[in-house]
This record gives structure tokens, sequence and C-alpha cells, in this order.
């Protein structure tokens, strides 16, 4: 037996799976924990101001940016997965990216109701002033 060359555990089928959905996965999910802080901070934001009865466009603009974004990553998610052989694509890991997209997707459409409902609100409210 040859010494210079330890000996090497074959890797199980299904971890190699997770680590081959990971690397597919990679650069959307390096991007799913700031959204979802960034995220939270618009939803506490919109609901502040809601009830405030402000309005601020530049926290609109913001999320909208950010549902922009949301959604090319999500088509970049759909591409990367209808290319993966199925075992991969039915790994949980991409599941579990699915699931915090369509998590992210909901919170910012939140997000999004409460400034432009207040937002047409507001303007409506300012007109009927003047």
């Amino acid at each position: 037996m040859l010494e210079s060359q330890p000996r090497r555990r074959a890797l199980r089928i299904d971890v190699a799976e997770a680590r081959e959905a990971t690397a597919a996965l990679l650069p959307i999910n390096e991007l799913l924990g700031p959204w979802q802080m960034r995220c939270a901070r618009l939803l506490a934001q919109a609901e502040r101001l809601r009830m405030a009865g402000h309005f601020e466009p530049a926290l609109l603009d913001e999320a909208e940016a950010m549902a922009n974004a949301v959604s090319v990553q999500r088509e970049r998610f759909t591409e990367a997965t209808r290319n993966l052989p199925p075992a991969i694509a039915a790994n949980t890991r991409v599941r579990d990216t699915a699931r915090a997209l369509q998590s992210l997707e909901e919170s910012i459409s939140t997000v999004l109701s409460l400034l432009r409902g207040h937002g047409k609100a507001g303007a409506t409210a300012s007109v009927a002033r003047h």
C-alpha cells in the first residue's frame, strides 16, 4: 500500500447531489439573506409610514427596484433548475431556494401594496385639500 496517498471514503450520492445543487444555485442563494433583511426593513418602514399617514417616494422606488431584482433571480432560478439533472433538481436545497424566493416575492409584494396604496390615498387626499 502506498503511504503517500491517504485513503478516501466514497462520496454518498445524496451528498454529491446536494453539493451540485448548492453549487448551481450559489449566485442566487448569496443574495437571499441580504434581500430578506432588506425586505424586513422595508416592510417595517412601510408599516410605520402607513400608520403615520406619510408617503416616501424613495422607499417605493427602492421596493420596486428590489421586486425587479428578485423577479430576475426567479427567472435565473427557473432556468438553472431546468438544466439540472432530475435527481439534483428534486434536491431539498433546490426546494429551499424556491421557497425562499417565493417568500421574498410575497413579502416585497406586501411592501409594495402598503406603499402604493398609501401613495395613492395620500395623492388623492392632497388633491382633495387643494
